[in-house]
């Protein structure tokens, strides 16, 4: 009786998933769907071309559709009239399609553009703080070997997603912390294993992390790309859950430390193994997902915004490249340097003095050079001086010279290669010099996923190029190339360097 009830329970399912999807198609390369849909299958007919693929889920705010392997999905064209489908798990609002080779076609028609496009179950869920709990039981999640956890979120603050530790040990946590998806898992071997991904994902945009268990593998992909995989622990493999999962938060004084307790922020999906748990989500007035745009800017090489000294703490957030440079240089109305916060070659934080040449380092653990956003706060109280990142006194300096900077302090100069954001400072009108794209963060991670091979480290070094630090025998852009053409003894170059 079991079976028949799972097996009219799927037919169920299946029938309502095939009636609820559709074939559209626009003679244009931007498909505005009128509200939000489940994109499955994209076909282009036309001229022969390559295409890329662009969503945008809400605010007409696109983000480039990416493969597994960091590369962006090209669609190309056909001539026939038969549809040459490409399968795809997007969600979005619109559509667009661009020429891969960045080439323009004034002159020619626009493809045909189609799509599958299929019905949402639930809208965009907005969390303040609040959370709510599933019944496993009611949602028909069962125990299972191979799992897959999708979650479209957009969130300025870090905050639990999903939370689930059942009876017998077995746990599934989803958090992000300071803009890093963090995915805690135990299979009930009583041996939590963790895996990690992402960066920058506090930025307020639109994000997806998708966990795949597939018995002896476990993958982490944020935005589509496999940045993160793992092989559990122990010799349990199937998940099981408690009797309620929370989503949005967590019961309170249970795993408390390392865990965040709630999620401010939207959610657009969250699927757990084909079940749709933001359909559970009370419905209170139906609040729209607006998301807080702070002015903001991103300052390229050689290039630098002045800020006139107004008011104290002065304070904004940041997101700036691993490379030596001066995040902060306080000037006298001659624009000589009093005081400055610079960072140095091992991405650790230092405060200069340009008169008394006094210099403080804080501690090495106090990163703020590893591309993700970090809160930055200058405060004057007397004769002390504290700068705080992430709410932390890293640095100070007290006595007369405070004094002196205190009452000498005219302006104060951006300068690090990256993006800074602020709902105090007005970056629309500040003046600035060098080239300053304003109104939004221009910073695209070209280390995420790492571009070296053979083990090569990737370093960023300015907006638009990295660099690939190689290991012996490997040279080249991306470390691809082999010192070893002909090979010595016998031995190609990654069996030299194994058998070192």
């Amino acid at each position: 009786m079991l079976l028949i009830y799972l097996l009219l329970h799927l037919f169920h399912l299946v029938t309502n998933v095939l009636s609820e999807c559709s074939d559209v198609s626009f003679s244009a390369t931007v498909a505005a769907l009128g509200s939000l849909k489940r994109i499955q299958r994209i076909s282009i007919s036309g001229h022969i071309s390559a295409y890329t693929v662009e969503i945008a889920i809400t605010d007409g705010e696109f983000d480039l559709v990416y493969q597994n392997n960091g590369n962006p999905m090209v669609v190309y064209s056909t001539l026939s009239h038969v549809p040459a489908w490409t399968h795809v798990d997007l969600l979005a609002s619109q559509l667009r399609i661009k020429n891969a080779y960045g080439i323009e076609e004034a002159d020619v028609r626009n493809p045909l553009l189609m799509l599958t496009v299929c019905e949402t179950e639930s809208p965009i869920t907005v969390f303040d703080d609040s959370s709510y709990m599933v019944d496993t039981h009611k949602a028909g999640l069962v125990s299972m070997y191979e799992n897959e956890l999708t979650v479209v979120f957009r969130s300025y603050r870090s905050g639990v997603l999903f939370f689930s530790v059942a009876d017998q040990g077995d746990i599934l946590i989803a958090q992000v912390v300071h803009g890093t998806v963090h995915v805690m898992f135990d299979f009930g071997s009583l041996s939590p294993s963790h895996i990690t991904a992402g960066r920058a994902l506090d930025d307020g945009k639109w994000h997806e992390l998708r966990w795949l268990h597939q018995f002896d593998s476990v993958q982490l992909a944020i935005d589509g790309v496999v940045l993160n995989q793992t092989t559990p622990t122990g010799l349990y493999r199937k998940l099981d859950f408690h009797n309620q999962v929370h989503i949005g938060g967590r019961p309170p004084d249970e795993f408390s430390e390392g865990i965040e307790t709630s999620f401010t922020g939207c959610m657009a999906r969250l699927q757990l193994n084909s079940v749709d748990l933001l359909s559970f989500a009370p419905r209170d007035g139906g609040l729209k997902c607006q998301m807080p745009k702070p002015p903001s800017l991103t300052l390229h090489e050689d290039s630098r915004a002045f800020i006139p000294f107004s008011f104290l703490p002065f304070s904004f957030e940041f997101r700036i490249l691993p490379v030596p440079s001066v995040l902060l240089d306080m000037v006298d109305v001659d624009n000589r340097t009093l005081l400055q916060t610079t960072v140095d070659d091992g991405k650790t934080l230092h405060l200069v003095s340009n008169v008394t040449r006094f210099k403080q380092i804080a501690h090495p653990q106090i990163s703020v050079a590893d591309g993700g956003w970090h809160s930055f706060s200058l405060r004057i109280r007397g004769s002390r001086l504290e700068v705080e990142i992430d709410g932390y006194t890293v640095l100070w300096l007290e006595g007369q010279e405070v004094r002196r900077v205190s009452a000498r302090l005219s302006s104060l100069v951006l300068s690090s290669i990256g993006c800074y954001r602020s709902t105090t400072i007005d970056f629309a009108k500040v003046y600035v010099e060098g080239t300053v794209i304003r109104g939004g963060c221009e910073m695209v991670d070209r280390c995420l996923p790492s571009r070296c091979e053979n083990d090569g480290i990737c370093q960023q070094t300015t907006l638009a190029d990295y660099t690939c630090t190689c290991t012996d025998g490997h040279y080249g852009k991306n470390c691809h190339s082999c010192e070893f053409l002909v090979t010595v003894g016998g031995f190609s170059c990654t069996q030299m360097r194994t058998n070192q």
